[in-house]
């Protein structure tokens, strides 16, 4: 159906139309929606594994953006920015990840009012096996796709958030 389809041509109603006669599982939020939640599965199991089972697919994404990071002063606001998160999501997100050991905020001599966020040493540690597990998450996911096809569906992606925002 969509191959057929020259989206400029169409008006905003036939287009909202077009999608409403689309099967429930060929819906983009149908399938936004089952691809989370089978990620969520796969990740809870490798976190399991891991001996993380407190960590969420959040924190090894936040894990990973310190990490690359290292060397560089990372603040809150930089977080909120990377993952688009709330403020005030983020904030409960950096106490829980604090709580649990798994980063530490420290003061910056240039200016009070801001902490910058560091990975704690058992953190760096483990930041190999979380890398390794986050990588075979990629790799199951990409499994018989082609570089094309993968630089598409980002494209796609990315075209979705622009459209959301």
């Amino acid at each position: 159906m969509f191959d057929k389809i020259i989206f400029s041509t169409y008006n905003v109603r036939q287009l909202t139309n077009i999608l409403r006669s689309i099967k429930l599982e060929n819906k983009i939020f149908y399938q936004l929606r089952e691809i989370g939640i089978l990620v969520k599965r796969k990740m809870d199991a490798s976190m399991a594994s891991l001996d993380c089972h407190k960590m969420t697919r959040l924190h090894c994404m936040v894990i990973e953006y310190l990490h690359q990071n290292i060397g560089k002063d990372v603040f809150q606001k930089d977080i909120e920015k990377e993952f688009t998160i709330r403020r005030s999501t983020c904030t409960q997100l950096l106490k829980v990840m604090e709580s649990n050991g798994i980063v530490k905020k420290e003061k910056v001599s240039f200016d009070a009012r801001l902490v910058k966020l560091t990975l704690t040493e058992s953190t760096k540690l483990m930041h190999k096996r979380i890398s390794e597990e986050t990588n075979k998450m990629d790799e199951i996911m990409g499994k018989g796709l082609t570089i094309q096809e993968i630089e598409e569906f980002t494209r796609i992606i990315e075209k979705i958030k622009k459209n959301i925002e």
